[in-house]
């Protein structure tokens, strides 16, 4: 994960269980910038064994933006190349988001995210490569990861409810950023009826899941801990047609 967040961390404890094992590395990143970014992957490779080395059953790259860079299929490569390496499944913020929308039907959607307009065109190419619609997009054009991380889970949901409100026929708003608020902004949509799932969310549901953990980080009083995430998102989608 990249060493300015401080959010995916916090999430992992809001869906903490006790029969499962968590442990983190921090690869050097401060800007969303294209440099910066781009210098991920490489790190992922050279360092991964700092973590393989404890005995983890899967490996996650904790980084929304860093996977997606260079699009849908070169991440797919790069993920390719860490389970070789790693020796141990590996999941992205991106694929994860990418199979919950998948296997919950969700196909119409709305992105919100904090991202430079050029790193918000990716993202949304991204989805779309992935099988999603995305009908339209708003982001808040910041590149530091603390102001990333000081977006509040009201301001995001704001934002994506107005997104959501004009979207015709929308099945999902997806918040996209490790680094960002998005699972506490699930909770709060989920209060306004609006279906919703972030990235810190969907990463964690995949590799519990990749690792036979018998346990789905849903968000607690919003996800269920017996159906995984697409199921439950499913039942969001199936409520708010209601």
């Amino acid at each position: 994960m990249p060493s300015i967040n401080t959010i995916l961390e916090r999430d992992t404890a809001r869906v903490w269980h006790p029969s499962i094992s968590y442990h983190f590395h921090r690869l050097g990143l401060q800007r969303d910038t294209a440099e910066e970014l781009g210098s991920l992957e490489e790190a992922a490779l050279s360092e991964s064994h700092l973590l393989t080395d404890a005995g983890v059953d899967t490996l996650g790259f904790g980084c929304t933006s860093g996977g997606f860079l260079r699009g849908y299929e070169k991440e797919r490569d790069f993920k390719s190349r860490l389970e070789d390496k790693a020796g141990v499944p590996v999941e992205t913020p991106g694929s994860a988001l990418a199979t919950a929308l998948s296997e919950s039907g969700a196909q119409r959607v709305v992105l919100v995210a904090p991202y430079a307009p050029w790193l918000m065109e990716r993202a949304v190419k991204y989805l779309g490569d992935s099988g999603a619609r995305v009908l339209d997009a708003s982001t808040f054009d910041l590149i530091d990861g603390h102001e990333i991380a000081g977006l509040t889970p009201t301001k995001l949901a704001n934002k994506a409810e107005r997104l959501a409100s004009s979207a015709k026929d929308l099945d999902c708003v997806v918040l996209m950023c490790t680094a960002m608020r998005g699972m506490e902004a699930v909770e709060v949509l989920h209060t306004r009826g609006i279906p919703a799932v972030s990235s810190n969310q969907a990463l964690l549901w995949s590799l519990n899941t990749k690792a036979g953990a018998d346990v789905n980080p849903g968000i607690p009083g919003l996800l269920p801990p017996e159906p995984t995430l697409p199921l439950a998102l499913k039942a969001e989608l199936d409520h708010s047609e209601r």
